[in-house]
């Protein structure tokens, strides 16, 4: 409404109309991907308002954590179907949104929903995949299943009568088994050796590492090209193809290996992909016949012409893959992925093997060079610099091979015949393994952090805490003269829990974050000049944020994240929810901004806690996307960056993966944000943030704030029996906080660290405080006015504050919970002893009782959920609610359920 409360005239309303337009047309629409339980689903979201579902593709693999992969460059994204096989979608093309579901159908010039380019396994399913730098390769690799494969020659040509009009395979008239005649569903015959005689089995090595060249299609293609073939009595032509109505041409389904996938590499290698015959495409003409005499007469002429000429028109299929290179490769290591790498041009390709680095060629992967690496386990490619990408270097890491000899860790900058390391930094100490991260600006400095233990199964699933961390953290810089490796952390400083650097250098100045133990970590900024020598980096303690362990730049360098990484119900961590935002402002500044938590009102009754698994910025930075596994399923929820507020939920019964499309940082300006204000920088652990909580009267408080106001006059008030007024003391001075009886204290103390920008991890001891209060006061005063006089409170001995406890330290959580049961033995003689004079100490041990008994039983449960992980935990619906009941290894089941109805006072007969 405008002025005066009258309605807006239509010319304001469309003004109003333009401008929303106009701030959704400067917002630059962002996509994210989420792999599901009922599907892989791709969401447009706008700024900060909710996304909308743009299209669904098949389910993913189950459980598998490695079912999705994108690429920024190519915009394509690789999704593991449940059928073993890997299907591409180009998310950045045209055609992807247009049309929901991924059915073929009978496109023309391009019309209709992208078809996926897929990729079919060879022995068993692909259960892992990546792209190359720029998207040009994709890199399969699938458990073997058979260590030998069998291949059988193709058959001879013969003629198969097909009826008119007929649907599916067989349309061309191939022979059975030949893969232009399988089945239209998929199906295909054996692949053909074509080196093999007639009559005789070809046995080959199963080579199960597969890299796939991934030629895409332009999209100014035109709608109808010519392909020309010539049978050479070898091949087949290799199509799956379906007669539709029989006088529409032939829709082809598939391309399998033969004349047309030859004909497919041919127009790659010569830059001409223009002309790319892909599932989709229809074939009008062969030769002289075209559609109109049937399809059954196009059939017969493939199958008797020598040369065949097809008049095709494109589809809606965008890329087409074929295998460049295969490797034998039956068991990668965690440690070894990727197993082949390349520079960011892709001039260059790295494959490590035995004692041993082969340099391919980054377009052909045909073998260039060998360098001569003995004992080596890793390497790590340098991403380049944007000025120069070809500009790479190599590091190779080689673990100790006697117990003489050091781990070392070489740096390669030269791959010529005579290659020598540019760099190499020796650990004397028992390094395993290590974790190489190169700066991802320059490329030129390596972070370096080894690893003591061995990499077990349990780390990689994150059921341990420490599991990933390092025990060293070293700085190599090869084009430094002076201090050319830096240690920035030693064994003795405490585990490195994770470290990355940041993806933007503000000015000259390049920085990393290190998040590192004992818990609670300590988050540590390093920083140094990238002018000359600039020496040893400068450190700056930013402070400990509670129980972390993973760390995650945003893609502007703006923001950052801390988190536990964790598996929900491993108990390795009561801080599973939590999740802390950091400002890293231009000038070099970082400070917290603000903190989350992703439990919801009835997680706190749950025995488990949800737990977040992943989570990723959006391209803008705006958006902080999380996901959550809970006591309901799962959940994807979105929360600003700029305050750690929730924007919006979406839910499902499982997540495998979910990721926004990576794009390039030019498509997005850098976000830019208030600074945080000084309520916000300090985390739950910093000190005592809530000083003091005071239940006071009104007339007292009426008083005070007149005599602030400096004023005779009376201010008005109102009779409200049930009004409450609390003064509160906080860190930043003293604050009044109005509520009435019957209100929830954790939504009460919520809104109040909302409104005074405090961390919302607060809120929970300040209900809690807020309800013992009140209970004290009504048990002063039952039923009347004049307050019951209570014994003055004994005064606090003086001493040092209790440790943090890590509640995934099992031995420091027994420590405790044996010191506590030590005092309550003591505090039981006391109750026993005769009675006599007790002494101040004593009488401040005996008043301590209930605290103690408090925090030992939490301890031991604490104590219990690390020894016995629950195997099971049941959700039972009863009148009060939903409860949980936990089942662990040796608990009973008739006990279990006698316990639980004895705890929730529900009938006897519902224990059987």
């Amino acid at each position: 409404f405008g002025s005066a409360g009258t309605p807006p005239c239509s010319a304001q309303t469309a003004a109003l109309q333009r401008a929303v337009n106009s701030h959704r047309c400067s917002e630059v629409a962002m996509d994210f991907v989420v792999a599901a339980n009922n599907g892989t689903h791709v969401y447009r979201a706008v700024g900060l308002e909710k996304p909308t579902l743009l299209r669904s593709l098949p389910p993913a693999q189950g459980g598998n954590p490695h079912c999705l992969v994108a690429n920024a460059t190519s915009g394509a994204v690789a999704v593991l179907l449940q059928s073993g096989s890997a299907a591409l979608w180009g998310l950045g093309s045209e055609g992807f949104s247009a049309g929901g579901g991924g059915g073929g159908g009978e496109a023309a010039g391009g019309g209709g929903s992208q078809l996926p380019c897929e990729i079919t396994p060879q022995s068993g399913p692909i259960t892992r995949c990546y792209f190359s730098p720029r998207g040009s390769f994709l890199v399969t690799w699938e458990p073997l299943g058979k260590i030998l494969r069998v291949e059988q020659p193709a058959p001879k040509l013969a003629a198969a009568p097909q009826t008119p009009g007929a649907r599916g395979g067989g349309g061309t008239g191939y022979p059975a088994g030949a893969n232009g005649g399988s089945s239209g569903a998929g199906g295909g015959g054996s692949s053909s050796s074509a080196g093999a005689k007639p009559g005789l089995t070809a046995l080959t090595k199963a080579e199960n590492l597969s890299v796939w060249a991934i030629a895409r299609r332009p999209e100014d293609t035109p709608a109808e090209f010519s392909v020309e073939v010539e049978r050479d009595g070898k091949q087949r032509l290799g199509v799956n193809v379906d007669h539709l109505d029989g006088r529409s041409g032939l829709l082809i389904r598939r391309v399998d290996t033969g004349l047309i996938e030859s004909h497919n590499r041919g127009v790659f290698a010569a830059d001409d992909c223009a002309r790319l015959v892909l599932p989709g495409d229809r074939v009008l003409a062969v030769n002289d016949v075209a559609s109109s005499a049937g399809a059954q007469a196009m059939a017969q002429e493939i199958q008797q012409a020598q040369r065949l000429r097809l008049l095709v028109r494109r589809g809606p299929g965008w890329a087409f893959a074929f295998a460049a290179v295969r490797f034998f490769a039956p068991h990668i290591s965690p440690l070894r992925w990727p197993p082949v790498v390349w520079s960011t041009d892709e001039k260059l390709a790295f494959r490590g093997v035995s004692n041993e680095v082969l340099v391919l060629d980054g377009r052909l992967l045909t073998q260039l060079r060998r360098i001569q690496i003995d004992n080596i386990s890793q390497i790590a490619v340098s991403p380049g610099s944007p000025s120069d990408p070809g500009a790479t270097a190599l590091a190779a890491f080689c673990p100790a091979s006697t117990s003489a000899s050091p781990a070392m860790v070489r740096v390669f900058t030269d791959f010529g015949k005579a290659a020598k390391p540019a760099l190499t930094k020796s650990f004397f100490s028992d390094a395993a393994w290590v974790t190489m991260r190169w700066d991802p600006c320059t490329g030129t400095d390596l972070l370096v952090l080894f690893h003591s233990s061995e990499l077990t199964e349990a780390d990689v699933e994150g059921r341990t805490l420490h599991g990933q961390g390092g025990n060293g953290l070293y700085l190599l810089r090869a084009q430094q003269s002076s201090e050319p490796i830096c240690a920035l952390a030693g064994s003795q400083d405490g585990v490195v829990l994770d470290v990355q650097w940041c993806p933007i250098d503000h000015g000259d100045t390049r920085s990393l974050v290190v998040l590192q133990g004992p818990q609670p970590a300590v988050v540590s900024v390093f920083s140094y000049s990238t002018r000359g020598n600039s020496g040893v980096p400068k450190r700056v303690n930013l402070g400990r944020f509670g129980v972390r362990n993973c760390l995650r730049w945003d893609p502007h360098g703006c923001s950052f994240c801390l988190r536990v990484q964790s598996l929900r119900g491993a108990g390795i961590s009561s801080e599973g929810d939590a999740i802390d935002l950091f400002d890293a402002a231009v000038d070099g500044g970082v400070a917290r901004r603000a903190g989350a938590s992703v439990a919801g009102k009835r997680d706190g009754q749950k025995g488990i806690g949800p737990s977040v698994t992943t989570v990723d910025f959006s391209p803008d930075g705006k958006v902080l996307l999380a996901a959550v596994e809970a006591h309901f399923g799962a959940e994807l929820r979105f929360m600003s960056v700029a305050d750690g507020s929730t924007l919006y939920r979406l839910r499902f019964d499982e997540v495998y993966g979910a990721f926004w499309r990576p794009t390039l940082p030019s498509e997005h300006p850098a976000p830019r944000f208030d600074p945080p204000p000084p309520q916000a920088r300090l985390g739950s652990l910093s000190g005592n943030v809530i000083l003091e909580v005071e239940l006071r009267d009104r007339e007292t408080v009426r008083r005070r704030v007149k005599a602030l106001q400096g004023t005779e006059a009376e201010p008005e008030t109102t009779d409200e029996p049930d009004k409450l007024i609390w003064e509160i003391q906080s860190a930043w001075g003293t604050h009044l906080l109005e509520s009435r009886l019957g209100e929830n204290w954790r939504d009460i103390a919520r809104r109040f660290c909302r409104e005074n920008h405090m961390d919302l991890s607060l809120a929970t001891p300040l209900a809690e405080r807020m309800e013992q209060r009140l209970r004290g006061t009504n048990q002063s005063c039952p039923g009347s006015e004049a307050p019951v006089p209570q014994q003055p409170a004994l005064p606090k001995r003086k001493g040092p504050k209790p440790k943090v406890i890590d509640f995934g330290d099992k031995d420091a959580v027994r420590r405790r919970v044996r010191a506590l049961q030590k005092k309550l033995r003591e505090i039981e003689k006391l109750k026993l002893s005769p009675d006599g004079p007790i002494d101040h100490l004593q009488r401040e041990k005996l008043a301590s009782e209930g605290e103690v008994r408090a925090a030992c039983f939490s301890l031991e449960r604490e104590l219990d959920l690390l020894e016995r992980i629950p195997r099971m935990v049941f959700d039972v619906e009863t009148e009060e609610g939903a409860r949980y009941l936990e089942f662990r290894d040796g608990d009973d089941c008739y006990e279990l359920a006698k316990q639980f109805c004895r705890q929730h006072a529900l009938d006897k007969d519902l224990i059987k």
